[in-house]
């Protein structure tokens, strides 16, 4: 069982703009703040009773308390239904991405876990068909999240109801969580499936993150069977008061959810007007795609006190942050800070004897493959003054040259593999790990509080990235153009390369650029 660990938010958040967690961005309503400043020791010494909010939750979702199970937080509840209905060589049908502890409890219960890829289209739209197809006599449950995070995709009924056709023996799981800010419910169907199960949470539109509400939706049967399994005081007596609070004043939360419709409005514009590719969808939050450069313009938002969250290890986003909606006026700083970090000055580097020192990889390198190609020995000062004459910017090159006049014509393929053989070795481990990081590692890191760093290098995509990554600087460089992104007869000393950082990157105020005064690599 491999169940990956969850990544909670980092710490030192408050004060800042949290657009990273789906969070309510005003907090809730000053009721809740008054029920809470309100308590007596009386309430924080006894044990909870949770039935008056059990009502009402079950009278907003219009349900009868019997389909109300409370939870600590909707993981919680997540967990506690993945063990209810664990069973040998049970499976979970998973659209991704999606919220990714719904894979790490289904894990955790034993549960294997099928992953359905959702549309990549503008919308990221639900896979109706190929989810229909991953349900087998295994499937324990099919989980939906609508609207989903981090993607905003929803589902309608008539989808759902498919699913519910295709495996009754298994329980439907849809994830509410966002449900307040657009989608169709499915709470109404609980009436005509008894495999239905609605999760829902006050963490999100009702702005109660903090005191873990959440709570699940379903026929009594298995609302009966997932209380056995669950906690007895499932939510503190805060949180019972802070939740009958903010129940008791939905015309507040309903004003908040319309400022997040007209600031999402106001976003799909804006962002339009500066240039960069956002996706929304039915959710408080969108995705905005950034490329390479998504790592930085996270980490500088954050200096500049506004937080998104990287989702570009997840399948479908790579180079991809979410970004949580809240006020307009929230939103407009957003923009502006977006705008600022977009605009900051490009300095450009090479890699290969400006960033890492060479000498020992691509140099020696070079030497062994003519003396495995031609049987002859080539010294230092041979491969400098072929580097002199110039038009070899490529070391697989330059060593076919050097092979040609010892006397050893081979074709470039099989220059290519001798040549990769000692410098990458196996799993990186040939002379490529002899390299050294040239530059100083905290005047990079000035330099990024200043420009917006970038790579422009002769280098493959994987070995640019494997040198970055092991040097611990990656992270500091918005893009990295590479080899591969540089069209035939467009390769260095051309200046092609160049403008391809700069388009990439977008609107700047200057650029400077790197070069390599050093002997050695591909650049």
């Amino acid at each position: 069982m491999e169940a990956e660990k969850y990544v909670p938010p980092i710490a030192g958040r408050l004060g800042k703009l949290r657009l990273d967690f789906g969070e309510n961005t005003v907090g809730p309503s000053p009721k809740v703040v008054k029920a809470l400043r309100g308590l007596t020791a009386e309430v924080v010494a006894a044990y909870p009773e949770s039935r008056r909010l059990a009502e009402k939750v079950a009278a907003y979702c219009k349900v009868r308390p019997e389909n109300v199970l409370l939870f600590n937080g909707s993981d919680e509840a997540i967990d506690k239904i993945f063990d209810a209905i664990r069973r040998p060589r049970g499976e979970v049908v998973l659209p991704v991405p999606t919220y990714s502890p719904f894979e790490l409890y289904a894990k955790l219960a034993g549960l294997k876990v099928r992953e359905v890829l959702l549309d990549d289209d503008a919308g990221f739209s639900f896979p109706l068909k190929r989810v229909l197809g991953a349900v087998n006599a295994r499937t324990a449950a099919i989980v939906v999240c609508s609207p989903n995070n981090p993607t905003g995709t929803t589902v309608t009924r008539k989808q759902v109801e498919r699913l519910l056709r295709r495996a009754p023996n298994a329980l439907v799981l849809v994830d509410e969580a966002y449900i307040e800010f657009g989608g169709e419910t499915l709470v109404p169907m609980l009436r005509k499936y008894g495999n239905l199960l609605v999760l829902r949470t006050l963490s999100k539109a009702f702005g109660l993150a903090g005191l873990r509400m959440g709570y699940a939706l379903a026929q009594a049967p298995v609302i009966e069977r997932l209380a056995a399994a669950a906690r007895p005081y499932p939510v503190s007596g805060a949180g019972l008061r802070a939740g009958l609070a903010a129940l008791g004043d939905l015309a507040y939360m309903r004003a908040y959810v319309r400022e997040v419709g007209k600031s999402r409005a106001w976003l799909r514009k804006a962002l339009k007007r500066l240039g960069v590719e956002a996706r929304f969808g039915k959710a408080n939050a969108f995705i905005l795609r950034l490329g390479s450069q998504v790592k930085f313009v996270v980490r500088k938002l954050r200096e500049r006190g506004v937080l998104v969250r990287d989702r570009s290890g997840y399948p479908l986003l790579a180079g991809c942050c979410r970004v949580t909606i809240g006020t307009r006026k929230q939103m407009k700083r957003f923009v502006r800070e977006l705008k600022g970090v977009l605009a900051e000055p490009v300095l450009v580097f090479d890699i290969d004897g400006v960033l890492v020192d060479v000498r020992k990889s691509y140099r020696e390198a070079i030497r062994l493959t003519v003396e495995r190609l031609t049987g002859k020995k080539a010294s230092a000062g041979e491969i400098q003054a072929l580097k002199n004459e110039g038009g070899y910017n490529s070391d697989w090159e330059l060593s076919r040259e050097l092979a040609k006049r010892k006397g050893k014509k081979a074709e470039l393929a099989t220059v290519k593999r001798v040549f990769q053989g000692f410098y990458l070795g196996k799993n990186f481990g040939g002379l490529i790990a002899n390299e050294k990081l040239l530059a100083d590692k905290e005047g990079l890191k000035r330099l990024a509080e200043r420009y917006r760093l970038a790579v422009f290098t002769g280098r493959p995509r994987a070995e640019a990235e494997f040198a970055l990554q092991r040097f611990g600087v990656r992270d500091l460089f918005a893009e990295v153009v590479c080899m591969e992104d540089v069209p035939p007869g467009k390769a260095k000393p051309g200046p092609w390369g160049l403008k391809e950082v700069l388009r990439r990157l977008g609107p700047t105020s200057g650029t400077r650029q790197t070069t390599s005064r050093r002997p050695g690599g591909r650049a």
